[in-house]
Formats: structure tokens, C-alpha cells, sequence
């Protein structure tokens, strides 16, 4: 209802200036981009970072939100695309890929936040959490996770439920059309792009691309090894993760774990 609301009545974002970083990724260089907003008349403002969910990008209505709950509180906000979200091909991510954060908080043009906190939606929550864990700079002072899926595989296997397949559709939409770039690049690919096409569930989709692609066993390998579940008790920092008994996508079940 939310994604069918926001089709009809876009949310605009708040004016912004680009950002762009970029490093040596495992298949090439790779450039994260996203929009970076600051507030008036603030000449230290803390920095949030606001990072997207599962098929998501900077243009997804709860992070144009995002940016604007921060600027009404003095803060300023980077809207940031993991790899790939912004169909530039450079590569695919992953719930676990904490690199994509460790790498933007080098970025020059951040260089004067003097302290950060890191927001991540859905699987961008998930992303956070395992960052929070081990976080690599000291800058990052508090994290926030919106509905994660603390635990991946069940968090999977919910969203592969028949009831859910509207919303997997628009997922999968999504991951379908940064692979479709990314195999345009000609860069190295896990699977053929038809086989990454024709994928129906999450399972599959984690089975023939992801795992292949970075090198897990197979989709459990990925699922067990990259959960934030069992990281959770080496969080130091002040972290609040939201959740919510009658979440449709994420399964209350592996959030009550905590």
C-alpha cells in the first residue's frame, strides 16, 4: 500500500547537492552516488547516512522522507545507492556487504562530519547493524535499523510465501535491472543473464547470483555467514532497531530473537 501510495504521490526530496566516491571493487571500479543534503544555517551539523533496502535507491519515497525528518532536526543527510542501485552496472550487493559503508565514509567530501549515524531501511537496516558490529570509523557515533531482517534466511523464506509475491515481484524488478546493467559492462557474471532474468523467488535469486558472485557455497552459506543476528552483542555503540509485531515483509519471529 505504502509503494502503491507513493506511485500515485511521489515524494520530492529536498534540495541536494550529488555525491559521488569511488574505490577498487572485486570486479572493477566501482562508484557509490547518492545526494547529500544540508541544513540551513548550521555550520557543524551531524551527519545521518540513509541507507536503502532490498531493490531500493536514493529515490525511494522513505528515504526522501528520511532526509527530511534530518534536516527538520540540524542534520545533515546523505541519501546513499549501494553498488549497482543506480543502474551505472558497476556491480550487485548483498545484505551483508558492509564494504560499500566502510568505503563511502573515506569519501573527501565527508571529511568535515565530525559525527555520523548511519540509518538503514529493510535490508539497509541488516547492512548497518553487521557495520555496527565492527564499525570502521570513529566518527560513526549511533546506528538505526528500520525493520531488518536480523536473521536472512527466514526473513527469505517470508517473502517467497505465496502471499507475498506482489511485493517480491517489485523486488526482484528491481535487483533484475541493476544485474541487466551490470551484465552489460561485461564485466565478470555469476550466471547468464537470462538465467538472473527468469529468477522467481529470493532463493533462487541468492542461489544463481549472489552466492556464485562473491564467492558463498550456496545460498545457506550466504544466508548463515552474513546474518547481523549472532554479530548483535558485539554492538558497542547506541544502536535502536524498530520493528514491528505485524510487519507483512519481515518476520516478527527472527526480530523477536533478539
Amino acid at each position: 500500500a505504502p509503494q502503491a501510495e507513493r506511485a500515485f504521490r511521489p515524494t520530492a526530496p529536498p534540495p541536494g547537492v550529488s555525491f559521488r566516491h569511488t574505490f577498487d571493487g572485486h570486479v572493477g571500479p566501482v562508484t557509490l552516488s547518492g545526494q547529500l543534503h544540508l541544513p540551513a544555517h548550521h555550520e557543524r551539523p551531524p551527519l545521518i547516512i540513509v541507507v536503502h533496502g532490498l531493490g531500493g535507491s536514493v529515490e525511494s519515497g522513505y528515504m526522501k522522507d528520511a532526509a527530511w525528518a534530518a534536516l527538520r532536526a540540524g542534520a545533515a543527510c546523505l541519501r546513499i545507492n549501494l553498488r549497482g542501485a543506480n543502474r551505472n552496472g558497476d556491480d550487485i550487493y548483498h545484505a551483508g556487504l558492509t564494504e560499500d559503508l566502510e568505503q563511502l565514509l573515506r569519501a573527501e567530501s565527508l571529511a568535515g562530519f565530525q559525527r555520523i549515524h548511519i540509518l538503514g531501511y529493510s535490508l539497509g537496516g541488516h547492512l548497518t547493524l553487521r557495520f555496527a558490529a565492527s564499525p570502521s570509523d570513529a566518527r560513526v557515533v549511533s546506528f538505526g535499523a528500520i525493520c531488518p531482517p536480523v536473521v536472512l534466511a527466514p526473513g527469505v523464506a517470508h517473502i517467497d510465501r505465496r502471499r507475498s509475491a506482489p511485493y517480491r515481484g517489485h523486488v526482484l524488478r528491481g535487483l533484475k535491472e541493476i544485474f541487466a546493467m551490470y551484465a552489460s559492462r561485461g564485466r565478470p557474471l555469476p550466471c547468464a543473464p537470462s538465467t538472473a532474468a527468469n529468477v522467481k523467488t529470493l532463493r533462487e535469486w541468492d542461489t544463481n547470483v549472489v552466492a556464485p558472485h562473491f564467492g558463498f557455497a550456496s545460498a545457506e552459506h550466504y544466508w548463515a555467514s552474513q546474518s547481523a543476528g549472532p554479530l548483535l552483542s558485539d554492538i558497542t555503540h547506541r544502536t535502536l532497531i524498530v520493528t514491528a509485531e505485524f510487519d507483512p515483509m519481515v518476520p516478527y519471529a527472527s526480530a523477536a530473537l533478539l
